[in-house]
């Protein structure tokens, strides 16, 4: 997740996509690419609540496909696939509807250290 988040971009070019990227470089990508794929099949079938998922990943799903997704548009487009498509809806989702929206939502509470 810190390569992808940190490293990704900067030392690889995005227009080739990310299937001739190095092995392990590809690894990352897919371990955590298709991981949020699978958690926004679940989202998008109803099978987990949308509220859990973004309360407590919203943020790090939304940074995450932001440095993914010029690789995915590009395999998309080089392999005319809809690669990480799920994944792609729960970052929509992640971005329009906050971890402080579900927050407040479910109210949560807070105690600070005495």
């Amino acid at each position: 997740m810190e390569y992808i988040r940190d490293e990704l971009r900067d030392n690889h070019p995005t227009e080739e996509g990310y299937r001739n990227l190095p092995e392990e470089i590809k690894d990352h990508i897919r371990r955590v690419g298709l991981f949020y794929d699978d958690i926004g099949k679940l989202v998008a079938h109803n099978v987990v609540d949308e509220e859990l998922v973004l309360g407590a990943y919203g943020r790090a799903i939304l940074r995450t496909w932001d440095k993914l997704a010029p690789f995915v548009y590009s395999e998309r487009e080089r392999h005319r696939n809809l690669t990480m498509f799920y994944f792609e809806d729960l970052a929509w989702r992640a971005k329009n509807t906050t971890m402080q929206d579900v927050h407040r939502t479910v109210g949560l509470r807070r105690l600070p250290p005495a």
